[in-house]
């Protein structure tokens, strides 16, 4: 990794799909993208690292509101308490030329301190309404939160760049970096120097995450009406239509359920056009604001899935291609990689090469943050093994046998940060020795070395296609054997 020629930005965007990284692939253009930074996928994140963010900012603004509240601050002083520039290095919005968005100036300001700081509601109970109030307030949407959230995350962006920075060996130049906030002392700083990762006419950005950013995020007025509010009317325009039309007779037509053009059109006709009618629906009725808040997901299965566009055979052809033998040993393990991030799609967070251990006393090949609950995981968590943070070996062995020494090392990976499973990947198929390798540190140990190899792996492809949630079980006869012993 350390001989091999630095990448650009444009070189990630050229030779990676959206689905092979971690993060979100800028522009190639180098412009905004139509992207958000979205706080309810922060606050669901199974990596604490954004979970920490949002407990900041819910813990600044409601330790704000109730210094406002007290007088303690003043109407005046409080804007500069909400002034949150637009993170460019980010590169979301809704720019078409460059990256220089409107952030959260004065006008911004005091929209948040009117409508947030000022609501009746907010104030008596708490700054718990700021989900509601961004479904009933025009302006608090989805370019302003994610611009409030940017601000508070910058550091930990910047701590996830590096790390992709490094596992994807890309060039870099020095910058300052504006209004970070800073955790100790409960403000934002500019951070004079830091190293981005650079296109290629020297532009930089800061890289985010997927599984935190989308194009519609949860608490907004359309994701209101489009996620819930138009099924909700739809069932109730049927259920009308069906007590009418059986009024007195018994009906001699099925009644079919109420279009969703046709309670569009009249929403469009009473109140000039949907994200009004939203609006005003929602504030006549509370209730199916609360509804919505406390199940999200409530009419997910309504939606049509979106079909991967992934042609699994490719990975296949690559991993197969690839020679054994330790020259091509950091090639195989960015395939590795690669193919984990796109077949868990993003329940495996944080795809990072040669990580160091606390300490740095090892390196390990791949690490991931883990989220999954295909099969195979939902299997290792009823028996109950710890396996948040995956550890996968990639040995490109061609005359070296995957022997004791990395088993042991992979049972040394699970004793350094308290883990109990390890995948250790090799190109050979799985043997009976490494079997009873296996179940001997299981039966000494109660820790898990998982062998699988390149033929698993390839199998797992060709199932993954028409079985996403269950494309991994061909491994659990192998884990059960390796438990039972």
């Amino acid at each position: 990794m350390e001989n091999e020629k630095q990448k650009t930005l444009d070189d990630i965007i050229k030779n990676y799909k959206p689905y092979e990284v971690d993060f979100v692939l800028p522009d190639p253009e180098g412009k905004d993208i139509n992207v958000y930074i979205d706080l309810y996928l922060m606050y669901e994140s199974k990596d604490p690292e954004w979970n920490e963010v949002q407990a900041y900012i819910y813990d600044y603004l409601d330790n704000l509101l109730k210094a406002y509240k007290e007088n303690k601050i003043s109407s005046n002083d409080i804007l500069e308490k909400l002034y949150f520039p637009e993170v460019e290095e980010i590169g979301f919005g809704y720019c078409k030329i460059g990256t220089s968005g409107r952030g959260t100036h004065r006008e911004r300001a005091i929209l948040l301190r009117n409508t947030i700081f000022d609501n009746p509601n907010v104030k008596e109970f708490g700054i718990d309404t700021l989900a509601n109030a961004s479904i009933k307030i025009e302006g608090i949407g989805p370019d302003l939160l994610s611009d409030m959230a940017a601000n508070f995350a910058l550091n930990n962006l910047i701590l996830y760049t590096q790390e992709q920075v490094k596992t994807f060996n890309l060039k870099t130049i020095e910058v300052p970096v504006r209004n970070a906030y800073n955790i100790n002392t409960h403000t934002f700083e500019d951070i004079p120097k830091i190293n981005l990762p650079v296109y290629e006419n020297g532009d930089y950005r800061i890289l985010v995450p997927r599984h935190i950013s989308r194009k519609m995020p949860v608490f907004s007025t359309e994701a209101f009406y489009k996620n819930f509010l138009k099924y909700i009317l739809q069932d109730e325009a049927t259920s009308q239509n069906r007590i009418i039309k059986t009024i007195g007779k018994k009906p001699k037509v099925i009644i079919k359920k109420a279009k969703i053009k046709d309670l569009e059109k009249n929403l469009k006709s009473k109140y000039d056009s949907v994200s009004t009618a939203t609006r005003n629906i929602a504030k006549d009725r509370p209730d199916l604001v609360n509804q919505y808040i406390k199940n999200v997901k409530r009419f997910s299965n309504k939606k049509r899935p979106r079909k991967e566009k992934i042609n699994w055979s490719e990975y296949a052809k690559e991993l197969k291609s690839i020679p054994a033998g330790n020259k091509n040993a950091s090639k195989y393990a960015e395939t590795i990689r690669k193919i984990f991030n796109a077949i868990y799609s993003d329940n495996l967070l944080r795809g990072v090469l040669e990580k160091k251990s606390f300490g740095e006393i090892y390196r390990y090949d791949i690490t991931f943050v883990n989220a999954s609950i295909t099969k195979l995981f939902r299997f290792i968590s009823n028996q109950q093994l710890k396996a948040g943070v995956l550890i996968v070996e990639a040995k490109n062995y061609r005359k070296t046998i995957v022997g004791n020494k990395e088993f042991n090392q992979g049972l040394a990976y699970t004793m350094q940060d308290g883990r109990d499973i390890v995948f250790l990947v090799k190109r050979s198929n799985i043997t009976e020795e490494d079997m009873n390798r296996s179940k001997e540190i299981y039966l000494r140990h109660r820790k898990v070395i998982l062998p699988i190899s390149d033929t698993d792996i390839i199998k797992m492809l060709e199932e993954r296609k028409d079985f996403p949630d269950s494309f991994d079980d061909i491994l659990i006869p192998r884990l059960q054997d390796i438990l039972s012993s």
